[in-house]
């Protein structure tokens, strides 16, 4: 890849080297990875980045594609700074709405959020068994790990 993210670009310049990221085969994922941790913003907010558009021109593109639902960068600010005390959460419609619009899946937008695996006494058990082990093992959280495709035990 040519283009290399730079931290702290002015929207025009983030737009300009989007474009360029794209042109070298980026994923829209993988350029909300490198905006999330190269501006230290959440996972709605990367998204917007990603795709280099401004709060403002994030609710234009919301709202010309879903006229009656009409959304300003207010709404956006509110949903982006979630869950933090000056947020609010986006109601799921919303997050439905914004996954389609950034091509992505609402869990994308929720990364980092409300995950409490870490509470699950069976799981800490088999990451603490993993790290005695010889390190060459991994530890499969996910909610589907040790199901059949049928939803039987694996």
């Amino acid at each position: 890849m040519t283009a290399t993210p730079t931290a702290g670009l002015p929207i025009a310049g983030a737009r300009i080297q989007v474009d360029d990221l794209r042109r070298d085969g980026m994923t829209w994922a993988e350029i909300a990875a490198l905006s999330r941790e190269q501006h230290l913003v959440g996972a709605m907010e990367s998204w917007r980045l990603a795709h280099g558009w401004t709060r403002e021109e994030a609710a234009k593109q919301f709202t010309m594609r879903w006229p009656d639902q009409e959304k300003t960068s207010e709404n956006f600010k509110f949903w982006e700074s979630w869950p933090g005390s000056q947020g609010l959460p986006p109601h799921l419609f919303n997050l439905l709405k914004l996954a389609e619009l950034y091509q992505c899946s609402v869990s994308d937008l929720l990364q980092g959020i409300g995950d409490f695996r870490h509470l699950d006494e069976v799981a800490a058990e088999r990451r603490e068994q993993a790290v005695a082990g010889d390190g060459d093992q991994t530890v499969d959280d996910s909610p589907f790990s040790g199901v059949g495709h049928d939803g039987t035990a694996a």
